[in-house]
Formats: C-alpha cells, sequence, structure tokens
C-alpha cells in the first residue's frame, strides 16, 4: 500500500496480515506513519497504491452502502476522547446507534448499558463528560466504538494523553478485550503492553514495515540496528511517576541476550538525563567496570552549577517529560538486563 500527501510519501510499500482474533501493535517513532496507516484501514485516507481488505471487503469502494458497511466493521478509538461535551455518557453511546444502526430507543439504551458494563462504567450512564476523568472519557470513547459491534477495533495511541494510572485503567480494557477474542490493531508506545497482549509486533520505520513477527520472538531478537535502538529509546523513556514529593525516574535498558553488558554506555545516558535537570551525575569507575547491577547507592547526584566541589544539592523543579527535552537518545551499545532507579528529592526552599 502507498499513501502520500503531496510529493510527500507517508506510507511505501505497506503490507501486512492480521487474522482473526489477532492482537497487532504497531510500534515505531513519531512520523514513521503509523497514525496514516489506521486512518487508511478506517478508510478516513484515501490510497495512491494497493489495497485494503477488511473482514472481506476492499476499503475505499465507491458508494454509501460501501462506507457504512466499512463503518459497522470497524471501531477506531482516537488519542483525543472526541465525545460530545453537551451530550450524557449515555446519548453519546446511542447516537452512533441511531445514525449507523438505526436501532430503536429500548435497544439503543440496553446497548450503551452493555458496553458500559464491559468497561467498568455502569455508574456513569448519565454522567457528562466534564464529570469524568481522563481514563474515564478514552473507556467511553471505547464503549462508543463497541457498541456497533464491530469485527475489528484499531486504537491509535489511546494512552498517550493519560498520567500512568488512567493509562493502567485503559489498557486494563483493552486487554480484556483481547482475552474475549476481539480483533486489534493498535498503534502504542507502551512496551510493556505490547509484550503482555499483542500476538504480532509491526515496527514501523520511515514509512515501511520495517520488522514484523510473533512479539515474543522479535523482542528477543531484533534483526535490525534500527528496531534495537527504538526498544532501547523507549524503555529509557519511561514517563515520570510522581510519588509526593519526589520525582522517580525508571530506567530499564532492553535485555539483549548474548551481549555482554557496557556498564560506561550506560553511564553516560544517566549523566545525559541528570544534566537535562542541572544536575551533574558521579559514578565511580572502579564500580562499573566490577560489573553487576547498578543501584541508586551508585551514584551521587550535585547541583551543576556548584561546580566539582560542592556538596549535594538541594533539589530543584523538574521538567514533566523526558521526552519533550529530546536529550533521551537510543544506547548506542548493547546492554543486558540493567535496572537503575534514582530519586530526586524536590524542596521549595532554595539551597
Amino acid at each position: 500500500m502507498v499513501k502520500e500527501f503531496g510529493p510527500l510519501r507517508v506510507l511505501d510499500g505497506v503490507g501486512f496480515d492480521v487474522a482473526r482474533g489477532q492482537t497487532v501493535a504497531i510500534v515505531g517513532r513519531s512520523g514513521s506513519g503509523k497514525s496514516t496507516l489506521l486512518r487508511c484501514i478506517a478508510g478516513l485516507e484515501t490510497v495512491q497504491g494497493g489495497r485494503i481488505e477488511v473482514c472481506g471487503h476492499e476499503v475505499g469502494r465507491p458508494g454509501s452502502a460501501a462506507r457504512a458497511q466499512l463503518r459497522r466493521d470497524v471501531g477506531m478509538v482516537f488519542q483525543s476522547y472526541n465525545l460530545f461535551p453537551h451530550l450524557t455518557v449515555e446519548r453519546n453511546i446511542t447516537l452512533a446507534l441511531t445514525l449507523v444502526k438505526k436501532s430503536p430507543g429500548e435497544a439503543q439504551r440496553r446497548r450503551a448499558a452493555d458496553v458500559l458494563r464491559l468497561v467498568g462504567l455502569t455508574d456513569k450512564l448519565m454522567s457528562y463528560p466534564e464529570q469524568l476523568s481522563g481514563g474515564q472519557q478514552q473507556r467511553v470513547a471505547i464503549a462508543r466504538s463497541l457498541a456497533l459491534q464491530p469485527q475489528v477495533m484499531l486504537f491509535d495511541e489511546v494512552t498517550s494523553a493519560l498520567d500512568p494510572e488512567l493509562t493502567a485503567e485503559v489498557l486494563g480494557v483493552m486487554e480484556d478485550l483481547a482475552r474475549r477474542g476481539m480483533t486489534m490493531i493498535s498503534v502504542t508506545h507502551e512496551m510493556g503492553f505490547a509484550r503482555r497482549v499483542a500476538d504480532l509486533v509491526v515496527f514501523m520505520h520511515q514509512g515501511k514495515v520495517w520488522e514484523t513477527g510473533p512479539t515474543a520472538e522479535l523482542f528477543a531478537n531484533p534483526r535490525t540496528a534500527e528496531f534495537k535502538q527504538f526498544v532501547g529509546s523507549e524503555l529509557l523513556g519511561r514517563q515520570l511517576r510522581r510519588r509526593g514529593d519526589r520525582q522517580a525516574f525508571d530506567l530499564v535498558l532492553f535485555d539483549q541476550a548474548r551481549h555482554q553488558a557496557r556498564l560506561l554506555g550506560l553511564l553516560d545516558e544517566v549523566r545525559e538525563i541528570a544534566r537535562a535537570f542541572g544536575m551533574r551525575a558521579c559514578c565511580s569507575p572502579d564500580r562499573l567496570l566490577h560489573g553487576g547491577e547498578l543501584a541508586v547507592e551508585d551514584f551521587q547526584f550535585r547541583d551543576a552549577s556548584r561546580g566539582p566541589s560542592a556538596g549535594p544539592a538541594a533539589a530543584r523543579p523538574a521538567t514533566s517529560s523526558l521526552s519533550s527535552m529530546n536529550l533521551l537518545k537510543a544506547p548506542s551499545r548493547p546492554l543486558i538486563g540493567i535496572r537503575v532507579a534514582f530519586l530526586m528529592l524536590f524542596s521549595s526552599h532554595s539551597p
């Protein structure tokens, strides 16, 4: 399949098969064409080459009947919730049933109650979107798509705007759908979810399917340098988790079997992250060369503005997102099973 926007070729010869009941995770860096691919599958974008077939029907066939069939077969959940703010949860769900399936009112209300039960929101039937958390709104969006009883569900980075706790709520619903046998294609940066739930992983790079295969096999034995680097950078860039007055940074580097650990490479990564927060990270070379698993006690973090001789620094405010700082680079050398966690204490007083 080929998709172009003017002279820009966004999808270049993309192709793969999804069996009924499979869960597929599409992963890759921003701009690799993942969301555009989903929109093409859903019939929201036209393609300039190739063909897409969903549930025995070719996507893009002319005519309103073909479009209506596609809407019944394919449900899509976007990054934004796209709920109508002036309608209740029930009406947000039944509106699609009215427009697409022309169901009678009582059948619509029963269906709305059924799908809300699936996503754990039966008590929110008459609530308005503004009364719900972000995770609850996203679960309503999932329920709205399920109400049409689609054969395939598409998820486009549905947890990207959620904090870790709300992300867990939404991923829990998706895992339950997978257990129920729903065919799902999910664009995601949640590598843990992909490992646990996906039957097949598709890694996209530069508008192409760079690697694809069974999940366990692909993560254990990446075949290309691009996928190795991608997995390493994704795991290194875990989102910050707030716990009271502390910020925890969880750095988990991809376990690449059959490679020797290069701990000095890890130190470079830790120094780079610390530098983003105006801190200096120090670690004894003897400790690094000794090998084994590093612990927080092996690092010292000092205020960079105080110079090398300064004592331990008082805490300073941190940025809310590592990824936005553009400082996390994929490890350039293979690293094996190293877990480093360090805590930076914050104080409202200046040093």
